[in-house]
């Protein structure tokens, strides 16, 4: 069974470390590892720091082992925060150089003026399509988006238009199912 929990990945030579948060800590440290064996992992300073110090200048650590998705976040920002020389590049848990960044309302209002009334090109939704076909989201990016949406309550406006659309669904099968002579 997968542990959950955050970590810490240290360089022993240098005296700093990396701390991340994972629902599954193994799988997460073969992730880095083969990142940076390959030298392609996101963060560029721990990149660096392995390619120079070798890979047994660092050491994987369990920091705090966690029963549910929702305890991860905090505790890895409250980790970053007390780290005194943390390889992560913001004290927000998370993935990415911009990971938790909020917008404030001001460049929210900015970046819709910007794309309002633009209209995508031609094939946009099939291309998009396209090249997600075959995909699949991670276990942790599915939970993570279950998270996001719990608690969330459609309006009656969309509950109305969700039952319309059922019903004109059925509807056209009968149709099609009548005209084929199946009853």
């Amino acid at each position: 069974m997968p542990e959950a929990g955050i970590y810490r990945i240290v360089n022993r030579t240098r005296d700093r470390c990396y701390i991340g948060a994972s629902i599954n800590m193994r799988r997460r440290w073969s992730e880095h590892q083969s990142k940076l064996r390959h030298g392609v992992h996101p963060n560029r300073s721990l990149q660096s720091d392995w390619d120079a110090d070798g890979p047994e200048a660092f050491v994987f650590e369990v920091v705090l082992r966690v029963d549910s998705q929702e305890q991860l976040l905090t505790a890895e920002e409250s980790e970053i925060i007390s780290a005194s020389n943390p390889y992560n590049q913001n004290e927000r848990g998370g993935t990415g150089p911009r990971a938790g960044y909020r917008h404030t309302e001001a460049s929210k209002l900015l970046m819709s003026r910007a794309t309002k009334g633009k209209k995508k090109p031609a094939g946009f939704g099939a291309m998009i399509a396209a090249r997600r076909r075959g995909t699949h989201n991670s276990v942790e990016h599915r939970r993570a988006i279950s998270l996001g949406l719990m608690g969330h309550r459609n309006s009656e406006a969309t509950k109305a238009k969700r039952v319309a659309s059922y019903l004109a669904t059925v509807a056209k099968r009968k149709a099609s199912g009548a005209a084929a002579g199946v009853s």
